[in-house]
């Protein structure tokens, strides 16, 4: 049987006899390679397509209804299909003996695979919201200093830390990169040695207003906070480490001082 190493699970995936399908996919692609090598797929290996149109449908149907096992002949692709696909050889011509999933379609699984298990923008905000609510959550062990540089980039949000309110977006930046993998810049363009303040590199950032995403940055008078729900000048959430009592959770406007909000890129 094939290892999930070289055969994933990227199902489940529709034909058009399902509301949720039909899909298109590579996986789609290597199944109709697949089942071309089985013989229950009419079509060449060289013109085939990533749809899992009306045609795979009926095929996999097929393929299932031979199978001497649990998996119902639905026509769609789901982890039982999908366990007997990693064990189908083909029965007979000259390819006799192999994996019905061959090379190339193994390949296009796995890099369906890969390319959805890859961290996105949304996994750096995530990171961002789970390091201020936990931050939030252990403010006893957090502590308010403004000496440069300063130190704590990675350290979980439950130890000690000491800083100030722009070494806490930088953390919290910070976090979001060494979770993630993610190239995620300093927000305070001093690419996390430490020193610096989240003001400095202000210019580089677009200013926005109205409807705010997680990461944004509202600053005030020589003070900035850090969104962690998004939503418009009410319903936001950001987060402040801005005296001994933080970090804690603001509404933007909680300051009579504020000035505006800026986007750094994550």
């Amino acid at each position: 049987m094939l290892s999930v190493t070289a055969y994933p699970y990227t199902g489940p995936l529709y034909g058009p006899g399902n509301s949720r399908g039909p899909n298109k996919a590579p996986t789609a692609k290597a199944l109709k390679r697949a089942l071309i090598r089985l013989k229950y797929f009419d079509g060449e290996l060289t013109d085939i397509d990533e749809h899992y149109n009306y045609a795979l449908q009926v095929a996999v149907r097929k393929w299932q209804r031979s199978l001497k096992s649990d998996v119902q002949p639905t026509g769609q692709y789901g982890r039982g299909s999908w366990e007997a696909m990693r064990a189908a050889k083909v029965l007979d011509g000259p390819h006799k003996g192999e994996y019905a999933v061959d090379g190339v379609a193994q390949k296009l699984v796995r890099g369906e695979w890969l390319l959805n298990q890859a961290p996105t923008l949304d996994d750096a905000r995530k990171a961002i919201v789970d390091f201020c609510l936990r931050s939030e959550a252990h403010e006893s062990v957090w502590h308010y200093s403004q000496r440069r540089p300063f130190d704590g980039l990675g350290v979980a949000p439950e130890n000690d830390h000491v800083n100030d309110c722009s070494g806490y977006v930088v953390l919290a930046y910070y976090w979001a990169k060494k979770e993630t993998g993610i190239d995620v810049p300093d927000p305070s363009g001093h690419a996390y040695t430490g020193y610096g303040n989240t003001w400095d590199d202000l210019d580089g950032h677009p200013k926005v207003s109205g409807s705010y995403q997680i990461g944004d940055l509202a600053h005030y008078d020589g003070h900035v906070t850090v969104c962690r729900k998004a939503g418009d000048g009410v319903n936001s959430i950001w987060s402040s480490h801005g005296s001994e009592g933080g970090p804690d959770a603001r509404q933007l406007f909680y300051r009579d001082d504020f000035l505006f909000v800026v986007r750094p890129p994550l």
